[in-house]
């Protein structure tokens, strides 16, 4: 049997720091469309969906139309459709599919229970298949405690779909372990909730697909997205990502070094000779890629300020202007400048002053450890951002309960502490010319 896996399309959002055409054009519901022809190209037995088909309950509308006409395409080729309900439709995936007609769309799993079925029928079942639904937009509990392992059968294979925070301790979003997943032998889970798709290989037992498409510049929506195809024959399952399947729309935050810049008049083809060169690698592994969006960061050495070298780029973001190159459009977000003095680090740490103490902080994060004052730094940097995460103000904008990591911290404070030291030498050099 052949499925074609998802999860967190979120019909009812548009991807965000792309244009309003593309924003349509590339909407979620036309995302939901476009699996549907996939499944249809691959003559996929099913469809599998991993929860938060719809964006919130409020989106019943906006979804049922879209959905239904999928739905209706993949009823006529013999697709079926299994779902489970994820913590944005706890409520209205149930409506839809209450709504629905073509009476090929199942809900597993409904109010928390898990619920399982033999495919292709009972009789000649080659996969059983598990599911579980989030009963309200927010569980504690981890729901394979109640996994019913006395209805795992023998010598088939098995597929589960589960919307979960995997790896969590806690939170509001149903969270499991991988011990806990695992302990279902022979299980390959398909999982939503997080939009980051994981890396896949033979030995894969729970794996994210991950958002059909990125949905806007944050780390879990950047690069590649697409669905998986999963072939399960005579008790064993493959997974693949195949780069047909990948969704046409692809945010990145690339790291661009500009090498050493004198002055801001080649500034602009430094950048897009980086830009051209980045969407040709591209391609490669992304032949379907139509639309790219950036925020860069862009290094260099220089004793321009930051402002002075990001002022020719403005119009590439500021006016919307968009770079065509071949079949892709290149649209940017924004654009970061780290530019940085050209000084010896090594030479000047062993100075007095605070651009000593920079160069010191700077080489130390930048090595393979960090030493007490260094860790004190971090630890305070730590328990700001806590702060500002878990503000009341900003109580309910995500529903991402990550903490603050070491690795993190020191891409915050590294850009910051060569930024400081690049206006201290400046103000060094313009005194002494003053």
């Amino acid at each position: 049997m052949r499925f074609l896996a998802t999860a967190d399309i979120h019909i009812g959002r548009r991807p965000a720091a792309v244009s309003n055409a593309f924003a349509e054009r590339f909407s979620c519901a036309n995302e939901w469309l476009r699996i549907v022809r996939l499944a249809l190209a691959e003559h996929v037995d099913a469809v599998l969906l991993a929860g938060d088909v719809v964006d919130q309950d409020n989106r019943f509308f906006e979804a049922l139309a879209p959905l239904q006409r999928g739905l209706e395409q993949l009823a006529d080729a013999g697709v079926q459709v299994y779902a489970v309900a994820g913590n944005h439709d706890c409520d209205v995936l149930a409506q839809l599919v209450d709504a629905h007609t073509s009476g090929n769309l199942r809900l597993l799993g409904r109010g928390g229970r898990w619920e399982h079925v033999l495919l292709p029928d009972a009789d000649f079942a080659d996969v059983q298949l598990f599911g579980w639904s989030f009963p309200s937009n927010s569980v504690r509990e981890n729901p394979l405690v109640q996994f019913p392992l006395g209805e795992v059968r023998h010598g088939l294979a098995h597929l589960g779909l589960l919307h979960a925070d995997r790896g969590a301790s806690g939170g509001h979003y149903a969270p499991v372990s991988t011990g806990d997943l695992e302990r279902v032998h022979d299980m390959r889970w398909v999982l939503g909730h997080t939009h980051l798709p994981d890396a896949l290989d033979s030995t894969t037992s729970a794996f994210y697909p991950g958002s059909p498409q990125g949905l806007d510049m944050g780390p879990g929506e950047r690069g590649a997205h697409g669905p998986v195809l999963i072939e399960a024959e005579h008790g064993r399952v493959s997974l693949s990502r195949p780069a047909a399947f990948l969704a046409p729309v692809r945010y990145e935050r690339p790291e661009f070094d500009l090498g050493k810049i004198e002055d801001d008049a080649r500034v602009e083809q430094v950048f897009l000779d980086a830009v051209r060169q980045l969407v040709a690698g591209l391609r490669d592994e992304h032949p379907g890629l139509q639309v790219l969006s950036l925020r860069p960061v862009c290094r260099c050495e220089s004793a321009l300020r930051a402002t002075d070298i990001r002022k020719p780029l403005e119009p590439l973001w500021g006016g919307g202007e968009a770079i065509e190159e071949g079949s892709v459009t290149v649209l940017f977000d924004d654009v970061e400048i780290d530019v940085r003095p050209q000084v010896n680090l090594e030479s000047l740490s062993r100075g007095l002053g605070v651009k000593a103490q920079l160069a010191r902080l700077l080489l130390d994060l930048q090595g393979d450890t960090v030493d007490s004052t260094t860790v004190s730094l971090l630890a305070d940097v730590a328990e700001c951002r806590h702060g500002i995460e878990h503000a009341p103000v900003f109580a309910g904008i995500s529903e991402d309960d990550s903490s603050s990591t070491l690795l993190s911290d020191r891409e915050v404070l590294v850009p910051r502490a060569w930024a400081l030291l690049h206006e201290l030498v400046l103000q060094g050099r313009d005194n002494a010319g003053g």
